[in-house]
């Protein structure tokens, strides 16, 4: 698309064309023998579902095909007092056997964690198992019992991967041994992360990035980068001495705070996690609630300690979310009830427990209680909210807007200041069958909007390496469906009258593991997220990055901020503790000020910048997500003699490596080379703050319709109060099955503007994104009439959008 004039906007984002050919040329990559053997083992995945009885589900996120279990041929067996047993894994299973989380025995009389002792070729007898939880008929096991080292494997010729074992000792039954991930294990392997990333395309170049020091913006009335919106960590403020220990040694210091947590009514409340824990039963004189009095006892002690804790770390001031999950088993009725959903019947018992627990919290911290709660964690998909799966279409909608409505309004009569709100959704599709679930999400709005304070959503984006380079249509949120998502359900609250704040309550990647590339999709994702929502910030109230601090409950988890060492004890020493995850916050430490608008000489470059001056000092936050490296130039629109320095900080992935480089010195502001889906930091000191006194507004402005049907012209109108305008963008967004195939036309006040390739997105799966087209801002009114047309039937234009820069 020609430029039809420069554009003053925060956030530029659309595509390079890639070319068909040519450029430079990838050199033949040779894996680490390590990788190597790893991507053999998962490349036995298609025969070993074949060859033995898995469980396959679909990731609710981005609706992976991931394989959940691998059952052990095994015949059942009962061992009495003393009999012992051994059973081998087969080797083609003890081969992905690291790829899976746990390995689940199933049986009876597991009464101790002695019962199972592992015994490897390697090291004999090994003992205890590792990290064993067990119940009556359930024992789990962590796969680490076994340090499985393919390379050293594969060395022992035809035994590889033989002689693994579990030594049972009676009494006990077992019944069925399975390799179980929770969440399902992805059966493809990528290796392209030990390449070049990029490589085999052109660098591109050419592209500047303006930063306007002359002028400070205004987000509709946001002036600052909110260090308390965007610096957060996925914790409760009260916590385990690790939390403790994690927040006080490191992340407060970076001027990160607890956001959000999620309180599971059964777990602690009905079961409890320890014998000591008071149990809450049914009330035998109102059937169907709880016994409240477990809370009086829970609550009877230990708020000095806590408030202490709190009011040292944190400051009493804190605000943070918390999300109700799980209630008791009185409460649930139906076969299918996961997670707690509570029958129909009981919805007013169930809120009332939520009031109540709110009230008592909040009692108990001395007003310290979370400022917002969300009524039940991810209640938008069935797994969760278990009325989804009655066949009445919008049934599982309509109950779940009515027990929003009935916790909202028991929890504000006990704690009237608290804020409360859902639906917590996950699996923020709004496209999918052809936006039905946009329907679902616009009138849950609608039915909740005299009692809920705010709406909460999370998006994750999957294992993706390169997002804008996927063979079929990308189902997750950073190519363009996370704003074509917030347009749409922010376009409906401006056209139904009802403007709230959003809450992000988990944002991230749905994906984990132990080495350098596992952590670079997850940090360069939380990256790019960042960005994008500090774009919008005027629209949150917070956004919590799904980063735990200490998992103290799964200490072989690698996702942790601060990791255990093999004894389970948390490192002592944060030089050994820290995991790469340390880099986020590395990244975001220093960043702060007033904002300053950002725009750059071509919005269709899938390149995302931010900025904000801190006295002396000016910010700049670049993300790269391009399939592609590129260099910069930055036009900080000061004269160059009031730099004294430029710094940069940066993460990237290059062969298998993740790098990570600190308040890098630049000398000056050109070529700033960047790799692919790089986050970058510029830092310039200047010799002396720079004098601001006037303020550029950021206003977004959104059409009279929604949801139109694409194959003939459909009409928008949008009404600006403000003529006196900078600049401006037409954002339009648009979704399909399978994408589109002919062009994108849009005219606006009869200006017709040139025609956009939509070529990119006619390949296979669901397209949702948006394009941006410059307008000049002298063909503007006070009514603005636009007309779109993509002729090709099937799709919607979801969102018009006007997003101007006004004086």
């Amino acid at each position: 698309m020609k430029l039809l004039k420069k554009c003053l906007f925060l956030s530029c984002a659309l595509f390079f064309a890639l070319p068909s050919s040519g450029g430079i040329q990838a050199s033949e990559v040779i894996l680490p023998p390590e990788v190597q053997a790893e991507k053999a083992a998962f490349d036995t995945f298609p025969t070993l579902i074949e060859k033995y009885e898995t469980k396959i589900i679909t990731q609710v996120n981005d609706q992976e095909q991931r394989i959940q279990s691998i059952t052990i041929p095994l015949e059942p067996f009962t061992l009495s007092a003393g009999q012992t047993k051994e059973i081998e894994f087969p080797a083609d299973l003890v081969r992905v056997m690291p790829t899976f989380y746990r390995i689940d025995v199933s049986g009876s009389g597991f009464k101790t964690t002695d019962f199972i002792q592992g015994i490897s070729p390697t090291k004999g007898n090994q003992g205890k198992v590792s990290s064993p939880w067990f119940s009556d008929t359930t024992y789990q096991i962590r796969s680490s019992t076994f340090e499985i080292n393919h390379v050293a494997e594969l060395a022992r010729g035809d035994a590889a991967y033989t002689g693994y074992k579990f030594l049972f000792t009676g009494p006990l039954s077992v019944d069925s041994i399975k390799l179980f991930e929770p969440n399902g294990r992805s059966i493809k392997m990528d290796t392209t992360a030990w390449e070049v990333l990029g490589a085999n395309l052109p660098i591109l170049d050419q592209i500047t990035i303006n930063v306007d020091a002359t002028n400070h913006l205004s987000l509709e009335g946001i002036t600052k980068f909110e260090n308390d919106k965007f610096k957060r960590v996925y914790a409760n403020p009260i916590t385990a001495p690790d939390g403790y220990k994690v927040a006080r040694e490191y992340y407060i210091d970076k001027g990160f705070f607890p956001g959000r947590q999620i309180y599971k009514f059964a777990p602690s409340l009905e079961i409890g996690y320890s014998p000591a824990d008071p149990k809450m039963t049914e009330d035998p004189n109102r059937p169907g609630y709880g016994t409240y009095d477990t809370l009086d006892e829970m609550f009877a002690s230990g708020a000095e300690h806590d408030i202490a804790m709190f009011d040292a770390l944190y400051g009493k001031d804190l605000q943070y979310v918390l999300c109700f999950n799980d209630w008791p088993s009185w409460y649930v009725e139906g076969p299918n009830n996961a997670h707690g959903t509570p029958g129909i019947d009981n919805f007013d018992a169930a809120a009332d427990l939520a009031a109540q627990y709110v009230s008592k919290y909040d009692q108990y911290l001395d007003g310290r209680g979370p400022t917002w709660i969300e009524v039940k964690n991810e209640a938008s998909i069935s797994n969760q909210w278990s009325h989804h799966n009655n066949p009445t279409p919008g049934y599982g909608w309509d109950t779940l807007a009515d027990f929003h409505n009935k916790t909202a309004i028991a929890i504000k009569a006990l704690s009237p200041d608290t804020l409360v709100g859902g639906s917590t959704a996950a699996w923020m599709a709004l496209d999918n069958q052809n936006f039905q679930e946009a329907e679902y999400h616009m009138k849950f709005i609608d039915d909740t909007a005299h009692a809920l304070d705010f709406y909460s959503y999370h998006f994750y984006e999957s294992k993706d390496l390169i997002l804008n380079n996927t063979a079929t249509n990308y189902g997750g949120y950073l190519t363009g469906r996370l704003e074509a998502d917030l347009d749409l359900l922010r376009n409906h609250m401006v056209n139904t009258n009802n403007v709230k704040p959003i809450v992000i309550s988990e944002t991230g990647t749905l994906h984990s593991g132990p080495n350098d590339p596992d952590y670079w999709i997850n940090l360069k994702n939380h990256n790019s997220y960042m960005i994008r929502y500090m774009n919008r910030a005027n629209e949150f109230d917070m956004v919590v990055p799904f980063i735990i601090p200490a998992i103290w409950w799964d200490k072989d988890a690698p996702e942790g901020l601060w990791a255990y060492n093999k004894n389970g004890q948390l490192y002592t020493d944060a030089e050994f503790g820290l995991t790469p995850m340390k880099y986020f916050f590395e990244m975001w430490d220093e960043y702060n000020g007033n904002l300053l608008p950002v725009y750059t000489n071509d919005v269709n470059d899938n390149v995302f910048a931010h900025s904000a001056q801190d006295g002396n000092v000016i910010y700049i936050a670049i993300n790269n997500m391009n399939p592609q490296q590129a260099k910069f130039d930055i036009n900080l629109m000061l004269d160059d003699e009031q730099i004294d320095k430029i710094e940069r900080t940066s993460m990237y992935l290059d062969l298998g490596k993740l790098h990570f480089i600190d308040n890098e010195p630049l000398d000056n502001l050109n070529d700033i080379f960047m790799h692919v889906e790089e986050t970058s930091i510029i830092k310039i000191t200047l010799n002396k703050a720079p004098t601001i006194n006037s303020t550029l507004t950021k206003m977004t402005y959104y059409g009279d319709n929604m949801l139109q049907e694409t194959g003939s012209p459909a009409n928008f109108v949008i009404h600006t109060p403000n003529t006196n305008v900078e600049s401006s963008i037409l954002r339009v967004s648009l979704g399909k099955m399978n994408g589109f195939n002919v062009p994108l036309q849009v005219s606006i006040n009869g200006y017709n503007l040139e025609a956009h390739d939509m070529s990119y997105t006619n390949k296979a799966d669901r397209y949702f994104g948006y394009v941006d087209f410059i307008i000049p801002p002298n063909i503007l009114g006070l009514q603005n009439n636009i007309i779109v047309n993509v002729a090709q039937d099937g799709g919607k234009i979801s969102t018009v959008a006007l997003i101007n820069l006004e004086k």
